[in-house]
């Protein structure tokens, strides 16, 4: 007994280290595969610092101009998406700025510079960011769910699953074991369904509604998508909407339960 013991423990370890973790790579080319992988890489870092040279110059046109070349042949970096938004910012583009700090976000979500950045345009903005009043159920389940990525919650549901699986198997081995394999399981089969579901609940958000962020210096949302549409507010420049849809060369938009309307697509571009 002793030594199954032993056995299911090496077992229990070995699944645990074998869920995969994923990571975003620092840049990924993605087209032109039939060169080679130095060529790209050669090719990426040339217009990389070219755009950097033409940046620290002053010449911040064509040092975006290059960042979105890169962007456009597949390349994606945080470094490029941040670069990208410090050039924009200095052309006074502050709704580009901020969609590539938004951006640069999803690979360098550490980086208390690019926050500083984000932090620093928003307190510029002429006005206030509406904010959706949520409950406090809400609020703490939104907290919850907001706390890691999908993948994260993903992972954590495979390993409480297989965790508890593993735990009943062993309890159904061991008459000495099988009390305390009832009430483990459980616990751990409980967590799995709120993880499940908190990683359900992120996909599902991420999925169905898309944000995005205003880039044109002023934006009427009306209540039907036409011009001759009644105007029911504005936006300005870096303010964040939800995309709920599009009908033509308008966009639906959502800011929260009481603010909602039609806004012309090429004055919102989203995020993802």
């Amino acid at each position: 007994m002793k030594y199954f013991r032993k056995i299911s423990i090496i077992i229990i370890i070995f699944s645990f280290s074998s869920v995969p973790f994923y990571r975003a790579e620092s840049a990924i080319p993605v087209r032109n595969k039939t060169r080679t992988a130095s060529a790209i890489s050669n090719g990426v870092n040339d217009i990389f610092f070219k755009a950097n040279r033409f940046y620290d110059d002053g010449n911040f046109k064509n040092a975006a101009k290059l960042y979105d070349q890169l962007i456009s042949q597949g390349v994606v970096s945080g470094n490029i998406y941040y670069n990208l938004g410090n050039a924009y910012y200095k052309m006074g583009k502050t709704g580009k700025a901020l969609l590539n700090y938004e951006r640069a976000k999803k690979f360098i979500p550490d980086n208390e510079g690019l926050f500083a950045n984000i932090s620093f345009i928003k307190s510029t903005l002429n006005v206030k960011q509406p904010q959706e009043t949520y409950s406090l159920y809400q609020k703490v389940w939104r907290s919850i769910r907001s706390a890691v990525s999908i993948n994260t919650w993903f992972v954590i549901s495979v390993i409480l699953f297989f965790s508890a699986c593993m735990v009943l198997g062993i309890g159904f081995l061991s008459y000495r074991f099988r009390g305390k394999s009832h009430v483990i399981s459980g616990i751990l089969i409980f967590s799995f369904i709120i993880s499940l579901t908190l990683f359900i609940d992120s996909y599902n958000s991420n999925k169905h509604f898309k944000e995005g962020i205003i880039i044109a210096s002023k934006a009427d949302v009306r209540y039907s998508p036409s011009y001759s549409g009644v105007v029911a507010f504005e936006l300005v420049e870096g303010m964040k909407a939800q995309i709920i849809r599009k009908q033509d060369t308008w966009t639906y938009i959502r800011l929260n339960k009481g603010k909602s309307g039609w806004v012309e697509s090429e004055a919102i571009e989203a995020v993802w």
